[in-house]
C-alpha cells in the first residue's frame, strides 16, 4: 500500500488517513497509514525517514493486542517494557538515542 486509494470514480487517487500512532480505531477494513518515522543517523547530518506504513485498522488493532509494534523501517517487532523511552514508544520518539553512537558520546563502548 502506498498511502493512496482509488476514489469511487475509478480514476482519481485520494490520500489515505495518516496518523502518528495508529491504534486500529474505526472500521476494521479501512486503511490507515502511519506517518514516516525518523531514522537515527549515526555519521550523517541528513535526516532520513522510514517508509509510510499503510495497513488496515484490524492490523493496527492486532499489533496492539499482541503487544507488538512496527519499527521505523516498517518491521513488526515484539514490544518490551524495558525498551520504552520517556515517551512510552521508542519508535515514535525522534530524539531518543541521539548522541549515543560511538565516538560522539564519550560512552565507554
Amino acid at each position: 500500500m502506498n498511502g493512496k486509494s482509488l476514489a469511487p470514480d475509478g480514476k482519481t487517487l485520494i490520500n489515505l488517513p495518516t496518523v502518528d500512532n495508529p491504534k486500529g480505531d474505526g472500521d476494521p477494513d479501512a486503511v490507515t497509514c502511519r506517518t514516516p518515522v525518523y531514522l537515527q543517523a549515526t555519521d550523517t547530518l541528513i535526516r532520513r525517514f522510514g517508509p509510510k506504513v499503510c495497513q488496515t485498522n484490524q492490523f493496527w488493532a492486532d499489533i496492539i493486542k499482541k503487544h507488538q509494534m512496527v519499527d521505523a523501517q516498517g518491521v513488526i517487532r515484539a514490544s518490551s517494557i524495558n525498551s520504552m523511552g520517556p515517551g512510552g514508544d521508542p519508535f515514535h520518539n525522534p530524539t531518543q538515542g541521539l548522541g549515543r553512537t560511538m565516538g560522539n558520546s564519550g560512552a565507554p563502548f
